[in-house]
């Protein structure tokens, strides 16, 4: 009987450690921190930005339209509490990590011909706990790199499906999991790389210390965090 529904127990039971890990952290984290501030008052006047809106500061505020609406909702949503946000955090890390297991099922099957799903768990929980994802839990600006993850692990699930079951749905798929990955993350370079403006080089070659040095200048910008 447990043999039979080892497929069903092994991913509740992966989620299961994951919420028990990460929960503690989120419960404990200090809340809005550091670009929280300046991101989601940003998100709230401008929930979709443009691709000539790039904010005051670069750095903070690339073009990266799905990341700031997930702000816009949230704040709508939970107002200021930052519990609420980071729980959001942690649930799109929790369904990368489903993802990531079902890749690694795939890949068994595909080069060994049987899958062991307990193994896959056990890997796909290490892979969960490692220290440099508790970032997504404690820091509500990263969820950029959240729904990055979240979006990559799916387009890789379903190209691994796609190589088996050529049709074009999956395929559309792939290519709308790796838009939504796109418009989720920034740039290396603080920006797209359709969107260049000589007139910010200065911006640009500082890159994101300068950028921060300027932003620490302007006294009072936690204060106007503007929630209501």
């Amino acid at each position: 009987m447990l043999r039979r529904n080892v497929h069903r127990i092994v991913p509740s039971a992966l989620l299961l450690a994951v919420a028990v890990y990460y929960l503690p952290k989120v419960l404990t984290a200090p809340g809005f921190v550091a670009d929280d501030f300046y991101l989601i008052t940003h998100a709230i006047s401008h929930p979709l930005p443009s691709l000539a809106d790039s904010g005051d500061y670069l750095y903070f505020v690339p073009f990266r339209p799905l990341f700031m609406l997930s702000l816009y909702v949230n704040h709508l949503i939970a107002g200021t509490n930052a519990t609420v946000y980071l729980v959001v955090n942690l649930a799109m890390f929790m369904v990368s990590v489903l993802l990531f297991y079902a890749i690694l099922l795939r890949l068994q099957s595909d080069l060994t011909g049987h899958r062991t799903p307990v193994v896959a768990g056990v890997v796909a929980l290490l892979y969960a706990v490692h220290a440099g994802h508790s970032f997504h839990m404690v820091w509500i600006a990263h969820r950029t790199e959240t729904m990055m993850l979240l979006f990559y692990s799916g387009a890789v699930w379903l190209t691994l499906r796609f190589i088996r079951n050529r049709d074009m749905t999956t395929y559309g798929l792939i290519l709308l999991f790796f838009l939504l990955r796109e418009i989720a993350v920034q740039g290396d370079d603080r920006k797209p790389f359709f969107q260049k403006n000589p007139g910010r080089g200065e911006a640009d070659a500082a890159g994101g210390a300068g950028d921060q040095r300027r932003l620490h200048a302007r006294p009072g910008i936690e204060k106007r965090f503007a929630f209501s």
